[in-house]
């Protein structure tokens, strides 16, 4: 298994995931950062706004080597567009579409360190 890319997939905004909300705060956060002047998405949805929370397991199989949560779009063609990807291990944004990387913003550390912590739970 290790070097397997393994998904938490979030795109029902009915959900009762425990994450969820964590997941919708990061995607508001980075979306207002990245570009003040678009709205950032409401809510997660199929196939339009679908966010999923990536990890590697360690050869150990007990840890996560990286932990991604990568920041999606549907396009109009009908496939999704990863727009953002948050590297939890350097808390680092990588803008796809303007080719430019930013720290993590102080407002949602929290959230992302409890996402990191949720993967390592459950990896375990």
């Amino acid at each position: 298994m290790p070097d397997e890319w393994q998904s938490i997939i979030f795109d029902d905004p009915r959900s009762k995931h425990p994450m969820l909300p964590r997941v919708v705060k990061v995607m508001h956060c980075i979306y207002r950062t990245a570009n003040p002047k678009r709205p950032p998405p409401p809510a997660v949805m199929k196939w339009r706004y679908s966010q999923s929370l990536s990890y590697q397991i360690n050869k150990d199989g007990y840890e996560p080597s990286i932990v991604i949560l990568n920041l999606r779009e549907g396009q109009r063609d009908s496939t999704t567009k990863t727009l953002f990807t948050i590297n939890l291990n350097a808390m680092t944004v990588n803008d796809r579409c303007r080719n430019r990387h930013f720290p993590v913003p102080n407002e949602i550390g929290p959230a992302l360190r409890d996402l990191d912590e949720y993967v390592r739970k459950t990896v375990r």
